[in-house]
């Protein structure tokens, strides 16, 4: 992927309906955004919950080839979505999916 093409600046926006307005008719692919890596507190309560809830995922690995990985990174990218929560939403979609039409054609 050639990564030399040139991105508009965002422009300075001066409310939040201004700026909601601008990325209503503009694609953000055109723009150089900002990555914002921002710590968050999190209270004990909080890290809690967090674990509690990893706990309960199972883990799976799939094996993809590099140009179905790239596929997935491109879109991810466009997104702007971890590509691995992409792939996530993706088997969830299909997993909803999969049961609505198994259940749609049951007489």
């Amino acid at each position: 992927m050639n990564s030399s093409k040139k991105f508009n600046p965002v422009p300075q926006f001066k409310t939040l309906q201004e700026e909601a307005d601008f990325w209503d008719t503009h694609d953000s692919m055109e723009y150089e955004l900002e990555d914002t890596d921002e710590m968050v507190e999190l209270s004990n309560n909080q890290k809690s919950q967090i674990r509690k809830r990893w706990e309960k995922c199972k883990r799976a690995t799939i094996q993809l080839n590099p140009e179905q990985l790239n596929a997935v990174e491109i879109i991810a990218k466009r997104k702007q979505v971890d590509y691995r929560e992409l792939i996530h939403e993706w088997v969830n979609l299909h997993i909803a999916d999969e049961f609505e039409s198994s259940t749609t054609s049951i007489s």
